[in-house]
């Protein structure tokens, strides 16, 4: 028998997000070094500062949870579970 799913349901979602960065040495700074990030993951919240995503869910509950600053934020894609 299949185990049920009884936790608050989480929309699955495609986040893509600038982090931060430094580097060490000589280095050129006219060629540009943006670290593009994109973290998949259930989204869990939502606010005019962060956006909170879980990368896991179980019938346990959700797990892994990763926040992003919404000024690093360039997209939120919501994906077909």
């Amino acid at each position: 028998m299949a185990r049920r799913d009884k936790h608050p349901k989480t929309k699955p979602v495609v986040v893509r997000w600038i982090d931060s960065m430094g580097t060490s040495g000589w280095n050129n700074l006219d060629k540009p070094t943006d670290m593009e990030c994109t973290s998949v993951g259930h989204l869990i919240k939502k606010t005019k500062d962060r956006v909170t995503i879980a990368m896991n869910r179980s019938h346990y509950g959700n797990g892994d949870y990763m926040e992003i600053p919404m000024i690093a934020v360039k997209s939120i894609r919501k994906l077909k579970e």
